[in-house]
């Protein structure tokens, strides 16, 4: 019995069917997430089958070790998160190179991946490098929670568990705080992880909060704040000492937020539905974290379907939001405050340009400080951050 077996698979996001009646298998000893040439002759991409599960609609069989995978109760679908299963797809020819296809909407938008804003261009041998990212397998980077232990006694614990991790180096990360998980069991299998020892995060998601530098005794907004990576962080760094308001607009992101902060020991946060968020009983604030609704092409390995998904016009809509909630943070922040906006995206529009319109809008703020982290340099998902202060 073949590890991954794969028959009369078809695959469509929402009109365009991106996968078209495919069979093949492949080995537990052979490569899963490699992007290459099948025997046929199409292209292989790596693709995670629980992303496309949750994101197309797929038709056909999926069988991992003889299990119907698109069949399985969604607890054992989240078993499977994090495994490298492959499914191919036959891609257009490209200008660049038939093995870095990405989806027509993305590479017809490739352009936007050619330049920073300024005269420093990215170039092909860069969008290249951008694209052999995309199509490796995302790694699970870990942050400790200090709330609730120490990275000696957490390290300790994972020997005993069976997790074999690496260190992580950035500079703006403390020593300790964050690993790369190698391998492990199952993570709701590990007691570390279900008494709230660490929480799953990709290390560029704390460069915002980094900026944000927030302090004890502090009233703090994060004004996107589901489902609470970044806002856990910020909990962690005031100790639970603090004043820290939780706004996101769904109930379903309000229960996560619950979720979350119940497991990691965080008491410091109220979460506030959009609907019941009042400027006067909350605010205003001292520190406000805007981690922004985006396109996502920095965590583009992460999020597959936005090989088909993105356009061009939908990131010149969410920039359009972007600013509006830039100007809705300005409302509610203290004079002498401070404002870091956040996203996980690649492109100008979203980033740079936000905070340009912005500054354009409101002559009482300046930029402190603004940074780009690109995955093919620093090794980590793509993130923007800006710090800007109200005078």
């Amino acid at each position: 019995m073949s590890l991954l077996e794969v028959r009369d698979l078809s695959v469509s996001f929402g009109a365009r069917q991106v996968v078209d009646n495919v069979s093949f298998s492949l080995d537990a000893g052979e490569k899963l997430a490699l992007v290459g040439e099948s025997a046929s002759g199409k292209t292989v991409t790596a693709l995670s089958t629980l992303r496309l599960i949750e994101n197309a609609h797929l038709t056909g069989e999926i069988l991992f070790n003889g299990k119907q995978v698109l069949k399985m109760p969604p607890e054992e679908l989240r078993e499977l998160r994090g495994r490298d299963i492959a499914v191919i797809f036959q891609e257009p020819m490209t200008a660049l190179n038939p093995i870095y296809a990405v989806g027509d909407q993305i590479v017809e938008s490739i352009e936007l991946h050619t330049k920073l804003r300024g005269a420093q261009a990215w170039g092909e041998a860069k969008a290249i490098q951008l694209m052999e990212w995309n199509n490796q397998p995302p790694k699970m980077f870990v942050r400790v929670n200090t709330l609730k232990t120490d990275p000696a006694s957490l390290l300790a614990r994972w020997r005993q568990e069976g997790v074999d991790y690496d260190f992580v180096r950035h500079d703006w990360i403390d020593e300790n705080l964050v690993f790369l998980l190698k391998s492990s069991p199952p993570l709701a299998r590990l007691e570390s992880f279900c008494r709230g020892d660490f929480y799953v995060q990709d290390p560029s998601t704390l460069l915002s909060v980094r900026e944000l530098k927030p302090q004890p005794g502090e009233a703090i907004l994060d004004l996107c704040a589901a489902p609470g990576g970044k806002l856990t962080y910020i909990a962690q760094l005031l100790k639970n000492e603090g004043r820290v308001v939780a706004h996101d607009i769904a109930p379903d992101r309000i229960a996560l937020i619950n979720e979350n902060c119940a497991r990691l020991g965080v008491t410091c946060v109220r979460p506030v539905l959009s609907a019941d968020f009042s400027a006067e009983q909350t605010g205003p604030f001292d520190r406000i974290l805007l981690d922004a609704p985006c396109s996502n092409t920095g965590v583009m390995r992460r999020r597959l379907d936005l090989r088909w998904r993105i356009t061009p016009e939908e990131i010149a809509r969410l920039s359009r939001v972007q600013l509006d909630l830039m100007k809705r943070a300005a409302l509610l922040l203290k004079p002498g405050g401070q404002v870091v906006y956040s996203t996980c995206s690649l492109e100008p529009e979203e980033n740079e340009q936000v905070i340009e319109n912005f500054l354009k809008e409101q002559p009482g703020f300046f930029l402190v400080t603004q940074r780009q982290l690109l995955p093919w340099v620093e090794g980590v998902d793509g993130a923007f951050v800006a710090l800007l202060s109200r005078s």
